[in-house]
């Protein structure tokens, strides 16, 4: 059975999941309770970092395996991004992996950023506190580097 539809999404959409009924309801395809995915891609077919963390909040509570895919999927699509590594090693936190192999991982990662946070000339605030929170359980000589603060945007 083939169907057809359209909608109009926001401006704002980053993330969706549907299930798709006939118009009568009486036939749902909700790919057997995984439900359809829609997330939102840049001009360039990389898919929006915000869209990868909504599509994780869907999954808290449902599948702790496609939390952690996604968050692996983060650091693919965005490996510049504080944001995404510091969500993959919570995930891996959560998976149960050894806090020293998280930290092995993550140890070179977090000291790349804040070599990098520390030679701009502004450092933005939200930077300053992804890299306070990645760091955070991890590499505690990074985390407690209170020079990056002086120089916020």
């Amino acid at each position: 059975m083939r169907h057809r539809g359209a909608f109009v999404l926001p401006d704002s959409f980053v993330f969706a999941a549907l299930a798709v009924e006939d118009t009568a309801a009486s036939v749902i395809d909700d790919r057997d309770g995984r439900t359809w995915e829609l997330l939102r891609m840049d001009a360039g077919g990389k898919v929006l970092l915000p869209a990868l963390d909504q599509r994780a909040n869907d999954q808290m509570g449902r599948s702790w395996e496609e939390v952690f895919a996604t968050g692996q999927r983060m650091v693919s699509e965005h490996p510049d991004s504080i944001a995404a590594w510091s969500y993959l090693a919570t995930t891996q936190g959560w998976m149960g992996l050894p806090a020293d192999s998280i930290a092995a991982l993550h140890a070179p990662r977090i000291r790349a950023f804040g070599e990098r946070l520390r030679a701009q000339a502004a450092v933005a605030p939200e930077d300053l506190g992804r890299i306070f929170w990645y760091a955070d359980g991890i590499d505690s000589t990074a985390r407690a580097r209170a020079d990056l603060g002086r120089r916020t945007t």
